[in-house]
């Protein structure tokens, strides 16, 4: 990363109003002979004093982890799974600093928001995003060298980056953890019951 590129960033978490994970599946980057999405100016590690920060926020531009869907305006069902919904806003500004996102997705557990996906659909914004996670929220684990997902995991909020090296896509979630553990074993539960239906 430019160190001209890392105040920029910081700025615009900053103004951003990042207030920190919900895990999601991801599949296996195809071979590949391209670079990863990867810069080289982070060194994996132990989480550091940035995953503190990550603890004390508690949402997204003003939404607060917890928040009643009833207290939140101009939202658009993107995916309706019972008691999880996935939601966009109708004039969500599609940029955070120098990245332009390819979309925002709200979570919903049980009426209550508890996690958000930003979305980059090119690998220059992709690479920014994974800098602006990383300036964000300080060291992160990458458990496979093979897969572009980074954790950093706090006692309170987690975040997670996610890329395809061969499309260029990345998503970054930031979520609180009781409600996202509530959401996990919704989902675990919602598969033994549908997995009866067979």
């Amino acid at each position: 990363m430019s160190p001209a590129l890392a105040p920029a960033i910081a700025c615009a978490i900053t103004a951003a109003g990042l207030m920190p994970g919900a895990a999601f599946a991801q599949e296996k980057p195809a071979a590949t002979n391209e670079a990863p999405l990867t810069l080289s100016t982070n060194q994996p590690g132990p989480p550091s004093a940035s995953v503190n920060r990550l603890d004390s926020l508690s949402g997204f531009r003003g939404l607060k982890f917890g928040t009643a869907i009833g207290d939140v305006k101009d939202l658009t069902v993107v995916d309706d799974r019972g008691i999880i919904k996935t939601y966009s806003k109708k004039d969500d500004t599609l940029v955070v600093g120098p990245i332009k996102l390819e979309g925002i997705v709200y979570y919903f557990l049980e009426g209550k928001f508890y996690g958000v996906s930003l979305f980059t659909n090119n690998t220059p914004d992709s690479i920014k995003l994974l800098d602006y996670a990383t300036i964000a929220f300080g060291n992160y684990i990458k458990p496979d060298k093979d897969v572009e997902d980074y954790f950093w995991e706090g006692k309170v909020s987690n975040a997670r980056y996610s890329g395809k090296r061969d499309s260029g896509h990345a998503e970054v979630f930031i979520g609180d953890n009781s409600l996202l553990r509530k959401a996990e074993e919704a989902e675990i539960k919602g598969l033994i019951n549908a997995g009866k239906d067979l």
